[in-house]
């Protein structure tokens, strides 16, 4: 049988089987359905490696949403089992068959790549989840990689609102948490998204970035030397441009969300920036399109929801200090409410013309809870005509 073919096979079977154990509870089989699970895991990955490399859309759409069927049943087992950690590498394997799928209906093979790069970076290798791998364990083994993004540290990552619902969160009639209100980051990282020193008209922070490292190729990190010495009159800001993303996060100023179903749209005071984040399943339009907030498509996991942006140009800075992107920028960002007024937010960047890795920014956005607190408006581009309009 080749290896088509027995993946084919295997899903029916896993379907069947799954039913089955569910209702009888059988340990045998359960056994025999998560080896059968892990090896056709292996071979949908290399499915879609084989579809990758040929830059075959078709079939890489057709695989990776096999792949993305059976990472939601692998993510389930272990919710259901109870074990956190397995959770969260299977959430970050599923997120990142979705980023493949994406990247392929758009025809962006690139991204698709880096996609599957984060696939293969969850562990070393399924090989090391396989049941005959851990027999006699009573906690699964899990084998981390050495993988470019490390996992979140525990005090800044939403935790358990993760992996399961969480109560005290309104929602909207579909169950997904209700985003809408204004919210604002409390942060320096508008000046630099990195650890600095206070200056003058600059306060000091502690950065955004994780690990405070920005990887850049040896020719960007000569470029972001001289964006910083010209900052004054280089920032996209200063030329009143809209942020981009993900700075739109954290320039200071409030932006207020608005949920509808199928789509999530962001209004922000600083220039009337207004970014659409489509919900409703559609995919990334094909082909290249330069976009200053980019094209965004979003899905839930749960309570977080992750949001897929590219289609950028290259006119705008992650900050004043000179970090800069090329129009190959990648952003995944993942919402997490952890209460009614705070969300943790995270974005993952993606650039290979400019980084050599993908790196990680997180913060904290807070709701603003003052009456009558509302939106005002800030037109930079205005301040400069006063003298004729007053």
């Amino acid at each position: 049988m080749n290896r088509t073919a027995r993946i084919l096979f295997t899903l029916t079977l896993l379907s069947v089987l799954g039913t089955h154990c569910a209702v009888a509870g059988n340990s045998q089989d359960e056994s025999a359905l998560r080896k059968a699970g892990m090896d056709t895991l292996q071979d949908l990955k290399e499915e879609v490696q084989d579809a990758l490399n040929a830059q075959s859309d078709r079939k890489a759409i057709k695989v990776a949403e096999e792949l993305a069927k059976l990472l939601q049943r692998e993510k389930q087992y272990w919710v259901l089992a109870k074990q956190p950690d397995v959770v969260r590498l299977a959430e970050e394997s599923l997120s990142a068959s979705r980023q493949i799928l994406s990247s392929a209906k758009a025809g962006r093979w690139d991204h698709a790549a880096n996609a599957f790069k984060a696939l293969e970076a969850t562990c070393t290798s399924c090989h090391d989840l396989h049941p005959e791998q851990r027999a006699g364990q009573s906690q699964p083994r899990l084998v981390l990689a050495r993988a470019k993004l490390p996992l979140v540290a525990p005090s800044r990552d939403a935790g358990p609102q993760s992996t399961q619902r969480n109560a005290a969160l309104a929602r909207n009639p579909d169950g997904t948490p209700d985003l809408s209100g204004i919210w604002q980051a409390l942060s320096t990282a508008n000046w630099d998204i990195q650890g600095h020193q206070a200056q003058s008209g600059v306060p000091a922070g502690p950065g955004i970035v994780e690990g405070n490292e920005i990887p850049y190729q040896p020719w960007a990190a000569a470029q972001k030397k001289k964006n910083y010495a010209n900052r004054a009159t280089a920032d996209p800001e200063a030329k009143c441009y809209v942020p981009g993303v993900p700075r739109l996060a954290y320039v200071p100023f409030p932006f207020q969300i608005s949920q509808t179903p199928g789509q999530l749209t962001i209004l922000s005071e600083y220039v009337h920036t207004v970014r659409v984040i489509f919900t409703n399943g559609s995919s990334h339009p094909p082909g290249h399109i330069d976009w200053w907030m980019g094209d965004s498509r979003g899905h839930w996991e749960n309570d977080t929801l992750v949001v897929d942006a590219i289609d950028f140009n290259d006119q705008t800075w992650f900050d004043h200090a000179g970090n800069f992107h090329s129009d190959a920028l990648h952003v995944i960002e993942r919402y997490t409410p952890v209460d009614a007024d705070h969300i943790n937010y995270e974005a993952t960047i993606e650039d290979p013309k400019v980084f050599a890795q993908p790196w990680k920014i997180s913060l904290v956005l807070y709701r603003h809870k003052e009456k009558n607190f509302q939106l005002l408006e800030y037109e930079c581009y205005g301040f400069d005509v006063e003298k004729y309009y007053p």
